[in-house]
């Protein structure tokens, strides 16, 4: 061991005072500590940084696996609690300095099956727990490799503690990997000899400098975006603000607005099984749907594309997916459950059961369904999820998928409502669509709190138009909800986008976006190759400013939301004009509700739109009915 002091490297002592820095450093267990990679660490880095002291904190507990680090964790070899003493000795530490990196030399003792399944998860949670209990939300942090000898073959659980370590930077911003590649053993073929533990130490060092010389010079973007797609349910655009309601009060949508874009021409499908099958898989339902209720099996949809790169994923609110206890025994069952999709975290309602949805709901959380207390309101529990998401995983990749309760019927009460007695249903929709929004501004409020908010982007929109008792006033107009028809009433529906420092605020545009559009555009957005075959468009370039990206002519919509039953209907259509599979043509803007179709010799401008739609209709395949 080397006992001779180095200029300007101090160790903070167990008794709690910055003393020279001679190993052996830590004192976890005395007797058998030795050389460790602090030393060589640190006299690298003073050499680098000729202006600073540098300090080390030894908080190592030897043998210690990673559950040990979490609150109130305990390790029995040493009887001491990991986490905390190293919290406490930190934050004394930090009262004369300050954090500039973290170094992580773990994983043997989680070299078991049931513990490495678990480890990367925990690894993660590790940074995340460290960079926000120290306040130091960049903190460069590194994780070393465990030693790898010949003579003793790593098994598989060893393996995937190792995969842990080697994926940290790809999956959380600012962190390393140190390789141990050529070090050698002591004799034990556990630990590192004192010249490889000296060797690793300038390895930690030279991982430090390129994280730090990268963090100086890169985009803070370096890391994926993270991606929240918020859909509202059974809401048309004539409820915002943002689209010249004075009826509704949403004022953080209108905000979202106002710092985002805002598209006059976003199309879903009718009704929101429909919908979600196209959003969550890309394709048109002329393709893939089959009943109410149920996303077929094996369809890939958008959580298995972003979990598969890397993104930690979340799914809350409505699913309807799986086909419900209540529904017939043909249908029961016969869909997708949502940890099949690519979800790491669920919070639902109806997955296998109904229940309620707003007062004492039933939600299915985690694989778990559990009823809640009559005081406890469905929406409040659901956006709890995903803020909780948002902070368990702000040093990492995600993806939020939020298909919202809100505001389905029945039309009830909400905690902000003046009376939980109230009948009126109008009044309670009213109450609920300002709830709504009210769900929507806690989590871009989590955002933007986490300082997240140029690292994130968030889409809104809502599934299908709004309920048909519902009456609305917009412009001077009065609109009656066209949930389940194909009009313009029942399939337009709003779409904002912010993303500061990519998407400049304040915008509003013309460009078409079907439901389709969403997977891809995530999938671009964050990075990602977007697969062949699919019928959406991304329109990140759009959100980019891409002078390459080129807008939708035309969107597509295929209804048939109860094969066993419903009559197939489709219909192409662009920003004015709209074209049925029955032929009738329409010119929408000049014909809201759609009442006089266009009739007779057509001209110009209008004839060529008809001739373009009836060419896009062609394209795609004809009216089918298949059930399960």
């Amino acid at each position: 061991m080397d006992r001779r002091p180095i200029p300007r490297v101090l160790s903070y002592s167990k008794a709690g005072k910055w003393v020279p820095a001679v190993d052996p450093l830590h004192f976890d267990k005395p007797g058998v500590v030795g050389v460790g990679v602090g030393r060589s660490f640190a006299k690298v880095i003073a050499r680098s940084r000729p202006d600073v002291t540098i300090g080390l904190i030894p908080c190592a507990v030897g043998g210690s696996a990673i559950a040990a680090w979490q609150p109130g964790g305990f390790h029995p070899g040493t009887k001491t609690h990991p986490w905390d003493d190293c919290l406490k000795r930190v934050q004394a530490a930090l009262k004369q300095g300050t954090l500039k990196g973290i170094l992580w030399h773990q994983g043997e003792s989680d070299a078991q099956d049931a513990k490495a399944a678990v480890y990367e998860k925990k690894l993660h949670e590790v940074v995340s727990r460290f960079r926000r209990e120290l306040k130091a939300p960049r903190v460069p942090f590194l994780a070393g490799q465990m030693g790898r000898w010949p003579e003793r073959p790593w098994n598989a659980a060893k393996e995937k503690v190792d995969a842990a370590h080697r994926r940290l930077p790809e999956a959380v911003d600012h962190t390393g990997f140190v390789s141990a590649r050529g070090l050698k053993h002591k004799g034990d073929k556990v630990h590192f000899d004192s010249a490889s533990y000296r060797e690793l130490g300038r390895r930690f060092a030279a991982g430090y400098r390129k994280l730090v010389a990268a963090a100086t010079s890169s985009n803070v973007r370096s890391r994926r975006p993270n991606v929240i797609l918020i859909v509202a349910d059974d809401v048309g655009y004539e409820c915002f603000g943002c689209y010249g309601s004075r009826q509704y009060k949403t004022p953080h949508i209108d905000r979202l607005a106002r710092q985002g874009l805002r598209f006059r021409h976003c199309y879903s499908q009718p009704l929101c099984t429909p919908s979600r099958v196209k959003l969550m898989t890309g394709l048109s339902n002329v393709r893939n749907y089959s009943a109410f209720s149920v996303l077929n099996r094996g369809q890939k949809t958008i959580g298995q594309y972003m979990k598969e790169c890397g993104y930690r994923t979340a799914v809350a609110g409505k699913w309807q997916l799986l086909g419900a206890e209540h529904y017939k025994p043909r249908f029961r069952g016969k869909g997708t459950w949502p940890e099949k999709t690519g979800f790491d975290e669920t919070c639902l309602w109806q997955v296998d059961r109904l229940g309620s949805r707003f007062w004492k709901p039933l939600l299915y959380i985690n694989g778990t369904n559990r009823t809640f207390g009559p005081d406890d309101y469905g929406p409040d529990i659901v956006t709890k999820s995903v803020t909780d998401f948002i902070e368990a995983n702000r040093d990492r990749s995600f993806f939020a998928y939020m298909p919202l309760i809100q505001v389905h019927s029945p039309f009830l009460p909400t905690p902000r409502s003046a009376s939980r007695k109230s009948k009126n249903r109008q009044r309670n929709f009213e109450d609920m669509v300002a709830y709504m929004d009210e769900q929507v501004g806690r989590v871009v409020s989590k955002v933007d709190q986490l300082g997240l908010s140029e690292r994130t982007v968030i889409l809104f929109t809502g599934d299908n138009g709004t309920h048909r008792t519902i009456r609305s006033r917009l412009n001077g107009r009065e609109i009656r909800g066209g949930k389940g028809r194909m009009t313009d009433a029942g399939t337009r529906v709003p779409l904002v986008v912010r993303w500061p420092g990519t998407v400049a605020a304040g915008q509003v545009t013309d460009a078409l976006v079907d439901f389709s559009d969403f997977l891809p555009t995530a999938l671009e957005v964050a990075g990602l190759p977007v697969p062949t075959g699919l019928d959406g468009r991304s329109f990140a370039g759009l959100l980019a400013g891409a002078d390459e990206y080129r807008p939708r002519d035309w969107i597509h919509v295929y209804y048939c939301p109860r094969p066993e039953k419903s009559r197939p209907q489709r219909f192409v259509r662009d920003q004015r004009f709209k074209l049925y599979g029955d032929g009738r043509f329409i010119d929408v803007a000049a014909d809201v509700n759609e009442q006089n179709p266009l009739t007779g010799t057509l001209t110009g401008a209008v004839s060529a739109a008809q001739t373009k739609l009836k060419r896009a209709l062609a394209s795609m395949p004809g009216p089918r009915v298949r059930a399960c």
